[in-house]
């Protein structure tokens, strides 16, 4: 049968192994002696809580510390574990030290490396990690590269990080260092690997990097004169500032980029793709990091709100956004900020404002900027246009003139739009003076005038005509009524009147006077008993009476086609 103190001693070296945390029901065979002494699982824990207490956890606290740094080498050697013993040996026997330093690295996967003693977990077998083993065997081999000694494939990798040119020289061919490689790693696939890599690649600079990322994946990449070892930092450095962006973008182009990335940083690696254009590029930005800028033209925004701030008051980005819109580069944008309704919105947009008629296909790029400030920000004003006139009554319309009635239409928000004016129920004789309007605050055009042109030739007269004038836009639809009457102009017609009776009065007596000047006739054409019969007079002085008389028929057919091109006739 168990004792007590046997229970206390088993159940004091689990909570040391464990840290002081462990549940008893995992250890049923604790439960079975604990009830052979009469204990339940309540006074089991009681019992548990009374251990833990009794424990003096300094020493332990001691050696977790002096473990902290052997984790991050992954490497225990047998002097650090006496500098551990000679610091807790006074209160905890070696044989537990090393009971609980074996349990601690075995937890961080460190493994017997050598057998230097009879027991397989004796500290003496040399416990390392995987990793640093690799780098132990390989460092019992030295080789000489570059003028310099080599014992592993890191190392290669570090002298060829710092000897750029030297490197690049002698891996212009496979005669060098896969025969290096092979005797390091006493593998001939291993060599191959680079000896391919030599062979297929033409391009010097790429396979040098590739071959130098491919010796050590550690090694930082080289961008604009500084060294990144992590692939966030490269980013979000490159993109402060529109000249690093565009260098970062060329490296992507170039294929550069992507061989750093593929060796070093394997989670980011699975955000490339095999396609070398600038939406593959900042589709790997930002599913890399989504907080990173977007570059238009050489202006950097940090959120869409920044970019459609900007655009409304400065229009000469407007068709960089629209390129980019088109181009589908802000496409990219909005994916990785998790906004892929916003392109949806976008296709929406192209698609009505193609079929809307209002633009021709240069103007659809401007409109669509302005309706991606409304899919960025529901709230954004769209733009309103006013009319300086509620309704036109035109009741009292003289015929027989051509009148213009002129009506201002203005843009009373900010915007891009253009509109379409059209009478709804089209009559001859009624038309405008434009059909077409553009409004642009940021280029000054807020404000155009049009005439409702009105040929009263081709109207009946006292008939009442009602028309609807529609100002039309992709936003809204104005409805004007327009009532037009013409009626009879009896003023005008009375002084066309008196107009014509003078003029023509001067006419007659402008041939009396000729008449008295070249016949010497004092008559007026009619029998005067005292001058005698027009027909005497006429007969003594015919040439000059057919001279006066065809002047008065050529005068007269001259004046008629002044008076109609007056009149308009």
């Amino acid at each position: 049968m168990a004792s007590i103190e046997s229970l206390k001693q088993q159940l004091k070296d689990l909570l040391i192994l464990n840290h002081g945390d462990i549940k008893i029901t995992e250890y049923p065979n604790l439960v079975y002696e604990g009830r052979e002494l009469d204990f339940n699982l309540g006074q089991l824990n009681q019992l548990i809580q009374q251990v833990y207490t009794d424990i003096d956890w300094r020493p332990y606290e001691i050696i977790n510390t002096k473990l902290e740094l052997v984790f991050r080498k992954g490497i225990l050697s047998t002097d650090q574990f006496e500098e551990i013993v000679s610091l807790v040996g006074g209160t905890i026997n070696r044989n537990i030290v090393e009971q609980y330093v074996v349990a601690e690295i075995s937890k961080r996967d460190f493994k017997p490396r050598e057998i230097n003693h009879a027991d397989p977990l004796s500290i003496q077998n040399k416990w390392m990690t995987d990793l640093v083993w690799l780098d132990y065997k390989e460092s019992l081999i030295e080789v000489e590269w570059l003028g310099e000694k080599a014992s592993s494939l890191s190392k290669l990798g570090d002298i060829s990080f710092n000897n750029k040119d030297d490197a690049k020289y002698f891996l212009r061919n496979g005669n060098y260092l896969p025969g290096l490689i092979t005797a390091l790693t006493k593998s001939a696939s291993k060599a191959d690997e680079f000896a391919r890599i030599i062979e297929d690649e033409f391009d010097s600079e790429k396979r040098y990097l590739r071959i130098l990322y491919k010796l050590n994946p550690r090694l930082p990449f080289r961008f604009e004169d500084e060294l990144y070892t992590e692939v966030s930092v490269l980013l979000q450095s490159a993109c402060e500032t529109p000249r690093g962006y565009q260098a970062l973008l060329e490296s992507y182009r170039k294929g550069i980029l992507q061989i750093w990335i593929q060796e070093a940083d394997p989670v980011a690696a699975l955000n490339l793709s095999a396609q070398y254009d600038l939406n593959s590029f900042l589709r790997f930005i930002y599913k890399t990091d989504s907080t990173l800028p977007f570059f238009v033209e050489n202006h950097r925004f940090l959120t869409p709100d920044a970019l459609a701030d900007y655009a409304k008051k400065d229009f000469s980005i407007w068709l960089a956004v629209a390129e980019s819109m088109a181009a589908k580069n802000i496409h990219e944008w909005f994916i990785g900020i998790g906004k892929q309704d916003w392109n949806d919105q976008i296709t929406d947009s192209y698609a009505f404002l193609s079929h809307a008629g209002y633009y021709t296909e240069p103007e659809i790029r401007l409109a669509m900027v302005q309706a991606l400030f409304h899919i960025i920000n529901l709230l954004s004003d769209k733009p309103r246009l006013a009319i300086d006139q509620q309704k036109v009554q035109l009741l009292s319309v003289n015929g027989g003139v051509v009148l213009n009635h002129r009506i201002n239409i203005r843009l009373i928000n900010q915007g891009y739009v253009k509109v379409k004016l059209y009478f709804k129920f089209i009559k001859d004789g009624i038309s405008l003076s434009k059909d077409i309007l553009e409004f642009n605050n940021l280029e000054g055009k807020v404000s155009e005038n049009i005439d409702i042109i009105i040929d009263t030739f081709l109207l009946q007269k006292d008939q009442l005509y009602n028309l609807e004038l529609v100002v039309s836009s992709v936003y809204e639809d104005i409805v004007i009524p327009v009532e037009i009457k013409v009626i009879f102009p009896k003023k005008a017609y009375i002084t066309k009147l008196v107009l014509y009776g003078f003029i023509t009065a001067c006419y007659f007596g402008g041939l009396r006077f000729l008449l008295g000047i070249f016949i010497d006739y004092n008559g007026w054409l009619v029998h005067n008993p005292k001058i005698g019969r027009p027909d005497d007079v006429i007969g003594n002085s015919p040439l000059w009476s057919f001279f006066v008389f065809a002047m008065f028929i050529l005068g007269g057919i001259f004046s008629f086609s002044l008076v109609k091109k007056y009149e308009k006739i």
